[in-house]
């Protein structure tokens, strides 16, 4: 059985995509912690933090920095919360290598973190297009 990552990856299954390189992707998070969540994953599979070459590591963290820029911008977040679960013991579900990017803004941290849901498909596009915008007028 494939993989989900590695299947959003191939484009067999559909996602929300923002971003993609030569090496990664990013896409909104369907089931986010807050709305506008992106998750950043490598095209090659590896099972968690541990299995990811180091220079891989390295070009994803930096990404990260640049996607949190733009998601703050995109939705005028205050902060994120950058998140990678390794092993089912940390809460890891898939086992492909990812890292959450959680937007986060005034108030949130009195509300719980629990994954959540987009009303429908046309607020998960508004995220989509806006996140994109941005990441595209910062030129990445």
């Amino acid at each position: 059985m494939e993989c989900i990552f590695c299947s959003i990856v191939s484009g067999k299954t559909p996602s929300a995509k923002v971003y993609e390189s030569d090496d990664c992707i990013a896409v909104v998070d369907i089931t986010p912690l807050r709305k506008g969540q992106l998750l950043l994953l490598s095209k090659r599979h590896h099972n968690d933090i541990f299995d990811v070459p180091k220079g891989e590591l390295k070009d994803m963290a930096v990404l990260a920095q640049q996607l949190s820029v733009a998601l703050a911008n995109a939705i005028s977040a205050k902060g994120v919360r950058i998140e990678n679960k390794s092993g089912a013991c940390a809460g890891q579900f898939i086992r492909h290598f990812s890292i959450s990017i959680v937007p986060c803004k005034e108030g949130d941290e009195q509300k719980p973190l629990a994954p959540g849901h987009y009303d429908d498909e046309e607020e998960l596009e508004y995220f989509r297009k806006k996140i994109a915008d941005q990441i595209s007028a910062q030129g990445l």
